[in-house]
């Protein structure tokens, strides 16, 4: 999406040639769907200027088309065809409560210090965002990433919706342990921001909250003890961070994983199950995963939910 567009004329070179400046705002629309992704495929700007002295002229017409390279990828997925370089080593991060400030901690090993947080509201209803004059930053509430090294104590300001609805996220520490960086981190909504999405339905409060750092096949897992349903079976076995599947599975999948688009590029069906994916790593012992200590609250069935509205 066109976000703005402004032009703004400079002091002129001399007297035969002037001077502009564009400038373009986008909100590119990639978070709304991750198939935009795939294959390797990725989001960019591409932008055809065509400038006359006159207007409708039609002799001596400059053309200007700025097609940068783009270096994007879906969320947990390397940039591109690059390498995965980095992993999620912990993080206490369970819940996030749009009524009350969230503090939480997070653990990334990456080769680089600079790792960066962001955020993003959004919506599973395409009358609150399409066809809408309101910038799409502000309408999902958009905090692009910041740099947690360089920003600690300083409250950094979200997108603010029609609604009047924001959120701040603050770094409270961090810290870098060889090739480690450890933060703590502050979510903060607004008063506007509760009643925002008290007024969503339940499956229309999707939000997006990430840590920019490398990427690597890890999926996020907790153990079926730790689980509020004591029907669920177990998905995995984990040992040394290795995961496999034997008879007697003691660990569940609870939906993070990253994983890189090498390992589809083999893949000619478009729809497949990420088990066939997942089996493969497993035979080769390449799929690894980290324990979340985390209870793990899974909303199974009626009965499941009229007992976690008791707690």
């Amino acid at each position: 999406y066109l976000n703005q567009a402004s032009i703004t004329r400079n002091a002129d070179i001399n007297s035969y040639t002037k001077s502009y400046s564009i400038e373009l705002i986008f909100a590119t629309s990639g978070m709304y769907d991750s198939t935009l992704y795939d294959l390797g495929n990725c989001l960019k700007a591409y932008v055809r200027l065509e400038w006359a002295s006159i207007s409708g002229e039609p002799f001596s017409r400059n053309i200007t088309v700025i097609n940068d390279d783009a270096d994007t990828g879906w969320f947990d997925q390397a940039h591109n065809t690059e390498v995965a370089d980095g992993t999620l080593v912990s993080s206490d991060l369970n819940v996030l409560e749009y009524c009350n400030p969230t503090t939480f901690n997070v653990t990334v090993d990456c080769p680089i210090a600079e790792v960066g947080i962001g955020g993003v509201y959004i919506s599973q209803d395409d009358s609150y965002y399409k066809n809408k004059t309101e910038r799409q930053s502000n309408l999902s509430m958009l905090l692009s990433t910041k740099d947690v090294n360089n920003n600690v104590g300083t409250p950094k300001q979200s997108g603010q919706n029609p609604d009047g609805a924001d959120y701040q996220i603050t770094i409270n520490s961090v810290s870098v342990l060889g090739s480690e960086t450890t933060f703590e981190a502050v979510f903060t909504p607004n008063a506007s921001f509760d009643t925002f999405m008290s007024g969503r339905d339940e499956g229309d409060r999707l939000f997006y909250l990430w840590v920019k750092a490398g990427n690597s096949n890890i999926l996020l897992l907790v153990n079926k003890n730790l689980s509020f349903d004591k029907n669920l079976k177990g998905d995995f076995n984990l040992e040394n961070n290795l995961i496999t599947k034997e008879l007697d599975k003691n660990y569940i999948y609870i939906g993070c994983q990253i994983l890189s688009k090498e390992l589809f590029k083999n893949e000619t069906n478009e729809k497949f199950s990420i088990s066939k994916i997942w089996n493969k790593l497993i035979d080769t012992k390449d799929l690894h995963g980290y324990e979340s200590k985390q209870n793990f609250y899974h909303l199974t069935n009626l009965e499941i939910f009229k007992k976690l509205k008791d707690l």
